[in-house]
């Protein structure tokens, strides 16, 4: 799944360029993760903030210059972006998760950093609806199950072999029960002392060639 994610930068606290400082304590990275732990916690097609959210690429329908539907006014005065026009500095996202349901993200920008980012993010969205058609549906459902059991309860672990049992179709099974079913079957454990005694005497046979064989020598 391709997610897009945006998170408050961790100097953002600093007004100046002065006391920037880069090096702190929480990275840009570790921000992110937590946005796609929520993002798979949650389970939503997006979570939108002004400080921090996700968009999965997969529901979104398309990209444009310009605003829709948003109300630029109360934006501006907090952020004191006076400088701002509508369709040079800002681009939106429509996405939605059914053909009814058409929500709109809005980006507001610099300039040249919102030309950046719609051309980049319009380029991904082209390609991933590419990579989409082209691959093999089963890795894709595969990987969605990993994804799953790893964030199942937020437990933040791959899954167990018998979580991957269960998901192919699997029953439960324990200890216990793999004593009772050898009970209840002893012709399994009979045939598998049969396959042992076999390999046995094979391993007898092949050491008995190798003893003639060095004789021969």
């Amino acid at each position: 799944n391709c997610t897009l994610t945006w998170t408050k930068p961790c100097w953002d606290n600093d007004r100046t360029i002065e006391n920037v400082n880069l090096s702190g304590e929480v990275s840009s990275e570790c921000l992110d993760y937590s946005m796609l732990m929520k993002r798979y916690v949650l389970g939503d097609v997006a979570f939108v903030d002004i400080d921090e959210g996700f968009i999965q690429l997969k529901y979104v329908k398309h990209i444009r210059t310009g605003i829709i539907h948003c109300d630029l006014l109360p934006i501006i005065k907090r952020y004191k972006l006076n400088d701002i026009s509508n369709p040079e500095n800002c681009f939106t996202i429509v996405y939605g998760a059914s053909i009814s349901e058409n929500k709109s993200l809005c980006f507001i920008s610099p300039k040249y950093c919102s030309q950046i980012w719609y051309s980049s993010i319009d380029k991904l969205i082209t390609q991933y609806r590419k990579h989409r058609l082209c691959s093999d549906r089963r890795i894709v459902w595969l990987k969605n199950q990993y994804l799953s059991l790893y964030h199942e309860n937020e437990h933040f672990q791959g899954p167990t072999p018998m979580n991957a049992v269960l998901v192919f179709g699997g029953r439960q099974w324990n200890s216990s029960s793999l004593f009772s079913y050898e009970r209840d079957h002893p012709s399994s454990k009979k045939s598998g002392s049969v396959m042992k005694s076999w390999s046995n005497l094979g391993l007898k046979k092949r050491h008995k060639y190798e003893q003639n064989y060095n004789q021969f020598q």
